[in-house]
């Protein structure tokens, strides 16, 4: 399995590509949803994990991507400010909207357990 973690706060998209690590799980940080929509392009994941607000291309952009380019990838939304709900999100396309600030273990625990299904 491979995970894509989208964050304009790197540090947060660390942490979650360390923790995956940790669980075994192949996890890549990039920190713009241009820089995603790029290196989906020419590279396979299996679960993108993404803020939505970001400066250099929305989580929303990347949505859109996916949902063009790759419908075979799951895509989960993290953020602490959206003009969409998480009922809207779902309704686009995402699995799953988490909110900021982030629990970390919970997302770890459902995302390993969302990619065993």
């Amino acid at each position: 399995m491979r995970i894509l973690i989208v964050d304009d706060e790197s540090t947060i998209a660390d942490i979650l590509v360390e923790s995956f690590e940790d669980e075994g799980i192949d996890a890549k940080a990039l920190y713009s949803g241009n820089q995603a929509i790029k290196y989906l392009e020419s590279n396979q994941v299996d679960l993108v994990l993404s803020d939505i607000k970001m400066p250099d291309g929305t989580g929303i952009d990347l949505l859109e991507s996916i949902t063009i380019n790759n419908k075979e990838i799951s895509l989960m939304f993290m953020t602490g400010y959206s003009e969409f709900s998480s009922v809207e999100l779902v309704d686009k396309g995402a699995i799953k909207v988490f909110t900021k600030p982030i629990d970390f273990d919970r997302v770890i625990e459902e995302i390993v357990e969302f990619l065993k299904k």
